[in-house]
């Protein structure tokens, strides 16, 4: 008794200029043939570049935020200060 292991979908090529259908050799594979992956390669770069940028944005900014500047302490030190009078007062 053997198991017949089901064929793969046949896809479409991602290259713009190509889009033939093909059956897929490797789970993920996207292109039809390795030529349609290098004209398709500096496409994908850029967006890994612009992923790995937005990334590291917002590393940026999550750091930042945790910087506060001497202000920005005094700042909230301040509004913390001025509710416990209010509190105080009130009651």
């Amino acid at each position: 008794m053997t198991i017949e292991r089901k064929q793969p979908k046949p896809k479409t090529c991602k290259n713009p200029a190509c889009r033939a259908s093909f059956v897929p050799q490797r789970l993920g594979q996207a292109v039809c043939s390795p030529k349609c992956g290098l004209a398709i390669k500096e496409v994908n770069q850029e967006k890994a570049h612009k992923s790995l940028a937005q990334v590291g944005r917002a590393d940026i900014k999550v750091r930042k935020e945790a910087l506060k500047s001497r202000g920005d302490h005094m700042r909230e030190a301040q509004q913390a200060f001025n509710e416990y009078i209010r509190a105080r007062d009130q009651a």
